[in-house]
């Protein structure tokens, strides 16, 4: 979920991810919790979306991709910006199970998920042993909020900014984002 990048901004850590989706989908049960509103509607629909965006530059904190259905599940494809190197934007690409709860998106991120996430220096993926020493670091601070369900209202303003609120996302406890086609040219970055 999006969430990912709520919670992963949340604990004041970076990165993007990529994941085991059909594993996931054998091993979970549906959850049949959607009542309300579905806030992913237009993800499911091929929107992405954008988080923490800056439309003059087309760049987005994060994004999320979604597939799944109220009957099996859904998951959202995280790609996270989580800082620069010399050698290029450093991001952490996640594959996260959610759902839909009371018209909120949900979902809860544990270790496993974290540590399975991929870590890329621009184009490059970094291997994973390269990459677990970071991934361990990330969810040392990250421990209060890893096993724990939590919940995003989508509420969108007169001015197209939807805010995601959460109890994580710090001071205002809302994050802005957006949904965008594939084909308007947004990245992740910062």
């Amino acid at each position: 979920m999006n969430g990912a990048i709520i919670l992963v901004a949340a604990a004041g850590v970076g990165l993007a991810a990529g994941g085991g989706v059909v594993a996931w989908e054998r091993r979970h049960a549906p959850v049949a919790v959607e009542a309300g509103p579905n806030p992913i509607k237009r993800g499911l629909a091929g929107e992405l979306e954008c988080t923490m965006p800056d439309r003059k530059r087309k760049l987005c904190r994060g994004m999320a991709e979604y597939a799944g259905s109220a009957e099996l599940g859904y998951v959202s494809k995280d790609s996270i910006y989580l800082g620069r190197s010399p050698d290029g934007d450093v991001t952490l690409k996640l594959t996260t199970p959610v759902h839909v709860k009371d018209g909120q998106l949900c979902g809860t991120l544990t270790r496993d998920i974290v540590m399975r996430g991929q870590v890329f220096v621009g184009a490059r993926a970094l291997p994973p042993e390269i990459a677990a020493e970071g991934l361990n670091h990330m969810t040392a601070k990250m421990t209060p909020i890893l096993n724990k369900e939590h919940c995003g209202r989508f509420v969108e303003g007169p001015d197209g900014i939807i805010k995601v609120s959460n109890e994580l996302a710090g001071g205002s406890g809302e994050v802005p984002m957006i949904w965008v086609r594939a084909d308007e040219g947004y990245s992740v970055g910062m």
